[in-house]
């Protein structure tokens, strides 16, 4: 890196660092190794340290996603539920018509 790119580098490093700090993020282990130029912008690697405050995700758009997310299993189960009643129902009638058949 050119000595007039630290400017440039230090916009990027902000901008990553304000994100995840948005996100409830603290990365744990800032050092130059865990933080890879990518043209544009900044990719932060090595989160293993990384503390997330949960009480974000219970504020952040996330929460709302996994609760869509849960609505729609919820509903996917009960329509399985729903057509498999039907079929039991149908074919449960198709035997006792067959049954008043032999009769």
């Amino acid at each position: 890196m050119e000595h007039g790119e630290d400017a440039e580098f230090e916009r990027k490093l902000e901008e990553v660092y304000t994100a995840l700090t948005s996100y409830g993020v603290i990365h744990g282990d800032t050092k130059l190794d865990n933080a890879m130029d990518v043209g544009d912008r900044i990719m932060v690697i090595d989160l293993e340290q990384a503390i997330i405050d949960e009480t974000e995700f219970a504020r952040s758009t996330n929460i709302g996603n996994a609760r869509g997310l849960l609505r729609d299993l919820q509903l996917n189960r009960q329509y399985e539920n729903e057509a498999r009643q039907r079929e039991e129902k149908r074919l449960k009638e198709k035997a006792e018509a067959k049954a008043k058949g032999r009769s």
